[in-house]
């Protein structure tokens, strides 16, 4: 018996309806993504959806790039916002990280922070030192 008591967090519910907003998604550009994490409009768990589908995709950049060999030295910026992605999935993103992250994406850092399942309303983070 694994029951776990009490209501399931926001960010795991799953439905057909998630599963047809991340189908979409598949079909729009980075910059419609962008706009779309821009909005404010999203849920947490779309707006997860939508960061996931740009580090699915600049992960699959990198690996092209890596394996053609045509890394630009121009072409730090998508690297490293994949890599902050990358770090965000992971849970794994400093403070600072997140804040440079937030501005490449021109979004709030406490709203990639509820995304993430971070935050929201958890003052306090592993450092114990938030900065607004």
């Amino acid at each position: 018996m694994s029951r776990v008591g009490g209501p399931a967090p926001s960010n795991d519910v799953h439905s057909p309806a998630d599963d047809k907003f991340r189908d979409g998604l598949a079909n729009k550009s980075d910059n419609e993504l962008k706009g779309m994490l821009k909005s404010g409009d999203l849920k947490p768990g779309e707006m997860k959806a939508v960061i996931d589908e740009l580090a699915s995709r600049k992960e699959k950049e990198m690996k092209a790039e890596e394996a053609g060999g045509s890394g630009d030295a121009g072409e730090g910026g998508s690297d490293e916002l994949a890599e902050l992605l990358k770090k965000l999935k992971s849970g794994k993103i400093t403070p600072e990280e997140l804040d440079k992250l937030a501005g490449m994406l021109g979004v709030d850092p406490k709203a990639l922070e509820k995304a993430a399942g971070k935050g929201g309303g958890d003052e306090g983070g592993e450092d114990g030192d938030i900065k607004d």
